[in-house]
């Protein structure tokens, strides 16, 4: 697990929340690619190479989204999810989740939403779509919190 956090500064110099993105992907190209993406776009990025190393950065990190691959060893990205979801049970606040995936059956996207994720983008990667998705979830979130 890998934290990287930069901070910045507004026209103004005051400091501008940052907002903190765990990204779990076992492919290093691919997670390379997408903090570099990220990183590009002033996001702090936090990395995980499976389930168990996320779920560990969810609750040690606090972060304010999560991309999840669905396939990655030790444990995957669906019983990821499931056990992020239950750990939320008694909160007010559920973290957005956007699954990558190149599954594109119908029994696929139904199972990213089935165990809880909110959205997916598909693989490739479609850096446009993905970057407008994150923006519309960290929007919404800042406007509950």
């Amino acid at each position: 697990m890998e934290l990287i956090e930069k901070s910045s500064v507004n026209s103004a110099g005051g400091k501008v929340k940052k907002y903190k993105i765990l990204i779990a992907e076992d492919n290093k190209l691919n997670l390379k690619l997408i903090e570099t993406l990220l990183e590009k776009n002033n996001y702090s990025v936090i990395s995980a190479i499976n389930g168990e190393d996320a779920i560990q950065a969810y609750f040690s990190e606090s972060p304010d989204l999560i991309i999840m691959d669905v396939e990655m060893p030790v444990l995957n990205g669906y019983e990821t999810v499931k056990r992020i979801r239950e750990s939320e049970r008694n909160n007010d606040y559920r973290i957005p989740v956007i699954a990558l995936t190149g599954h594109f059956f119908k029994e696929d996207i139904e199972r990213i939403f089935e165990c809880g994720m909110d959205d997916y983008v598909p693989k490739p990667v479609n850096f446009d779509i993905f970057l407008a998705k994150i923006k519309n979830y960290l929007t919404v979130k800042n406007n509950i919190s």
